[in-house]
């Protein structure tokens, strides 16, 4: 239909984005081969052949009721393409307008213009907020309304990430959907209002870590562990990797300090880093210059205090290096990491790799925006920037310099632009809302960046 112009005559919108480009990298089809391909994606999870590509989702679709709302969604998601505007705006109205013209009802009409709308939703929240705080889950939940709503956004997502590029879909993006689409979904079942579901969760998690955790490690050296944190801790790490961080913390001695343990992660392909030092103003510069240093592209980064005086941080990355993962390399990389937390970074050059000419040709400014998160306690600042070496590294040091205080990052890079997100307090760990520090931050990171 597409391909001898009887789309574009039945729904004469499409017509208007038949061979339209998309002038960035990690679009590498026209906007029309693009949705098609989306359409594709969802037909696939319906046939037993490709079961096992995505088995939860193929049993969400199948029971999907009234498929065709969610196939017209996919059709119509970026149909305001091209139009100046907000494409996901333009787009719900033109979604609702072709639902009313083939005599769909008014609820059925709102709800493909409603997922037509909220099509990126779910990969934003995914992508670039804290998903292990139910505060965060809260939100997005009345977002999106009820358990409905969330499978038609969920199959949309997932099809949608998967027809933009044979590059873009991997398994640390299908970890976080998977996680924010449970999480979700308990919270429909449950209904628990933030309060109550912070502790209860807290409680849940402590008793599914005992079950994970070494049974050589015996609970009073847990327990006196788990005195120094707080529940932030137990909300934004799951029961096994703080299992993993246990059994190393509990084997240690201060002798031990700085720790550095480092595991492969083969479901995410990625290696998951633990570094327990004493606190230090410059400890992050030197976490992210030895990850640097030795090529790793961080994922993810979070950073936790104890009681005691201790910093504790958690990084995800990958290892552009093609050699097989062994313990001797994973011992290898201890030490190095180890060598660069015990001295001072001063005199440290990041790693001169040069972009790929395909990246240079699309020019990104810089963008730094910020917003307050009161109830949260905290400042999230979202950095637009060309993707390139020793991003988180610079970031890193611009943080340093400015006296301001890391919670958590997410990194997300999509083609030539980078969209990271990081999460921060002030000295004092309050929002960051004096808008002096915030200026001065924000023209420390361009001048390093850029």
């Amino acid at each position: 239909m597409n391909t001898y112009g009887v789309l574009g005559r039945f729904f004469p919108e499409w017509g208007k984005i038949v061979g339209q480009m998309q002038h960035d990298l990690f679009h590498i089809f026209t906007v029309d081969t693009h949705s098609l391909f989306v359409i594709r994606n969802l037909r696939r999870l319906m046939v037993d052949e490709y079961r096992h590509e995505f088995p939860i989702l193929s049993d969400i679709i199948s029971k999907l009721n009234q498929r065709e709302r969610l196939f017209l969604a996919a059709l119509c998601h970026d149909i305001g393409k091209g139009s100046g505007r907000d494409h996901s705006e333009v787009g719900e109205k033109i979604a609702l307008s072709l639902c009313r013209r083939l005599g769909m009802n008014e609820y059925d009409a709102g709800f493909v213009s409603w997922l037509v709308r909220h099509h990126l939703l779910m990969s934003f929240t995914a992508q670039k907020d804290d998903t292990s705080d139910p505060r965060i889950i809260e939100r997005f939940a009345e977002q999106v309304g009820d358990q409905e709503h969330l499978d038609n956004l969920y199959l949309l997502t997932v099809a949608d990430i998967r027809g933009t590029s044979h590059t873009l879909w991997n398994e640390w993006k299908g970890r976080l959907l998977s996680n924010l689409y449970h999480a979700t979904s308990r919270l429909f079942r449950t209904g628990l209002g933030s309060t109550e579901a912070i502790g209860q969760r807290v409680e849940q998690r402590k008793q599914a870590i005992r079950k994970l955790v070494d049974p050589e490690i015996d609970n009073y050296r847990l327990n006196k562990f788990w005195a120094q944190m707080d529940q932030e801790y137990f909300l934004r790490n799951a029961p096994i990797t703080s299992a993993w961080q246990a059994e190393q913390i509990c084997n240690a001695s201060l002798s031990d300090l700085p720790l550095v343990a480092v595991r492969h992660r083969p479901e995410i392909d990625a290696e998951q880093i633990l570094i327990v030092t004493p606190e230090l103003e410059d400890q992050l510069v030197r976490a992210t210059a030895a990850l640097d240093s030795l090529r790793l592209g961080i994922l993810d980064a979070r950073m936790h205090h104890t009681n005691s005086g201790l910093s504790i941080m958690i990084f995800i990355a990958t290892n552009n290096d093609p050699s097989p993962v062994t313990g001797q390399s994973i011992e290898q990389q201890c030490e190095k990491l180890r060598q660069f937390m015990l001295s001072s970074v001063n005199g440290y050059s990041p790693v001169a790799l040069n972009l790929p000419r395909v990246k240079k040709q699309f020019k990104v400014p810089t963008r730094v925006v910020f917003e307050d998160n009161e109830d949260l306690g905290h400042t999230t600042m979202e950095i637009t920037s060309q993707d390139r070496p020793s991003l988180l590294y610079n970031v890193s040091r611009a943080l340093f310099e400015q006296k301001v205080r890391l919670l958590s990052a997410k990194v997300s890079t999509l083609g030539e632009k980078a969209e990271d997100t990081f999460f921060i307090t002030d000295r004092d760990g309050l929002p960051m809302s004096d808008p002096r520090q915030r200026s001065s931050l924000e023209s420390r990171v361009k001048s390093l960046l850029n």
